[in-house]
């Protein structure tokens, strides 16, 4: 393969991952619509849409094999390579906690989390944002906004802990609402993670564009 056709490869490459980017900040938005809104039927779509995501996961996957296998990378094309394989399975798992929330939505068509405890929503936000934005730093190469998303996961924390306190409260003074809170306080955690997930996604443009990974200099 000649470096034109390479460098037209890994264009390729990083357009694939941007689109698996953009499938699963829609999956998670459409999960977190069908409970504000009570809508069942955006919960059905993003589990009958998570067949897409995994699809598109192994799609890549083999792309990056053949890029691997038909010639040998240079440092840098290995950096771009190397963050693609591990950005796409943070991505995978945001389809699939997109997809655990839209069950819940789908089981409980009457529970609505953000009038239960206003700050769910907040969170739900809060992360979403983190998640496009993450995408995005990733479609422009942008290190300053993957940085800056990275120390937004403090705030999600925070706020997660924040809900796990008033959501333990509520159970108390609530006890018939306990399966509402119980499932509330999932979503809550599946939030959380996406939020770790996102920041995987921005330390990986930092690697493409630094060599540099978790503070450890890689290649």
């Amino acid at each position: 393969m000649d470096r034109i056709s390479y460098d037209n490869e890994l264009l390729a490459l990083r357009g694939e991952v941007t689109d698996l980017g953009w499938m699963v900040t829609a999956a998670l938005q459409k999960a977190l619509v069908s409970f504000g809104e009570n809508e069942s039927a955006q919960a059905a779509a993003v589990v009958d849409g998570d067949r897409l995501v995994n699809e598109t996961e192994h799609a890549i996957q083999r792309r990056c094999l053949n890029l691997f296998l038909r010639q040998q990378p240079i440092a840098g094309d290995l950096r771009v390579i190397t963050a693609a394989v591990q950005m796409i399975a943070d991505m995978e798992r945001i389809g699939d906690q997109a997809e655990d929330i839209a069950y819940i939505a789908f089981r409980s068509p009457h529970l609505n989390p953000y009038k239960l405890c206003s700050k769910i929503e907040k969170m739900a936000d809060w992360v979403v944002l983190m998640v496009s934005d993450s995408v995005k730093s990733y479609t422009e190469l942008n290190l300053e906004l993957a940085r800056e998303i990275m120390s937004r996961d403090d705030v999600a924390d925070a706020m997660f802990q924040e809900i796990k306190q008033d959501l333990i409260a509520l159970i108390g003074t609530n006890p018939d609402k306990a399966d509402q809170i119980i499932n509330s306080m999932m979503i809550t955690k599946y939030l959380e993670r996406i939020g770790d997930h996102a920041v995987n996604i921005c330390e990986w443009v930092e690697f493409i564009k630094t060599g540099i990974h978790k503070n450890a200099n890689m290649f």
